[in-house]
């Protein structure tokens, strides 16, 4: 018998943990690169658990980081969402639920 499963795109709902694992890798990626562009060689290496503060990235930067995340993703990150982020995993989650919704169309 064959199986037909493999090629189905149909599939609806959560997606499922690797895909969210790998979603989360690319958003860190991602990050890490517009890090390198506003920090440039200040820039540290990042974690989901690194602490955002005035010693790693600070609101400003973290600011100017979200600009440019908006302007690389063509999302739009809700603000008061962001502000309240203290840790870089925060902001991934953010990112990743975005994606979410705009890949589902809502």
């Amino acid at each position: 018998s064959v199986s037909t499963d493999e090629g189905d795109s149909r599939h609806i709902g959560p997606p499922s943990g690797s895909d969210v694992a790998q979603a989360r890798a690319h958003v860190l990626a991602l990050i890490q690169e517009v890090a390198q562009e506003v920090l440039g060689q200040d820039a540290p290496t990042l974690s989901e658990s690194m602490q955002l503060n005035e010693d790693t990235i600070d609101s400003l930067d973290l600011a100017e980081m979200v600009i440019i995340l908006e302007d690389k993703t063509g999302m739009v990150l809700d603000v008061e969402l962001v502000e309240d982020v203290t840790q870089l995993g925060q902001l991934i989650d953010i990112i990743v639920v975005e994606r979410a919704k705009s890949d589902v169309g809502g």
